[in-house]
């Protein structure tokens, strides 16, 4: 029982931080600005079902060699990683645009004269967001 619940807290944690940052990285490299489906998708692509992609076929192979089963039951752990990867890519999704809120606050106390630019809040800062005057907000590698 020990060794479930250990799996099960390490699935989880590793699943949110997982969701979190890779969710950004695939989000931020859209270079949008404001929630847009496709770049919500490509976070989702990068933040969920790629670590899925990754993670299940050597447990079905291992699996299917050590148990000599060919069907067998999805274990706890693995449907708490799937659901903190997806929590870990929403909770990115607010981070980020709780960003870009606070870069628009930013923005308007410069009065939009001039252009304005900052990293990305931690750990998409890497990327920027700059203002140009009679642009708007744009979103930079």
């Amino acid at each position: 029982m020990k060794t479930r619940t250990t799996l099960l807290v390490s699935a989880s944690v590793i699943g949110l931080a997982a969701g979190f940052w890779l969710y950004g990285i695939g989000r931020t490299m859209q270079e949008t600005v404001n929630f847009k489906i496709s770049a919500f998708l490509s976070g989702l692509v990068l933040g969920v079902i790629l670590p899925l992609v990754v993670v299940l076929p050597p447990l079905l192979t291992a699996k299917k060699f050590w148990l000599r089963e060919k069907v067998w039951p999805l274990p706890s752990w693995l449907v708490a990683l799937a659901v903190c990867l997806l929590t870990g890519s929403l909770a990115s999704e607010g981070w980020i645009l709780r960003d870009e809120v606070r870069f628009a606050a930013e923005v308007a106390k410069t009065n939009g004269e001039a252009v304005y630019s900052r990293g990305r809040a931690w750990p998409n800062q890497i990327c920027g967001l700059v203002f140009v005057p009679g642009k708007g907000i744009h979103s930079t590698d």
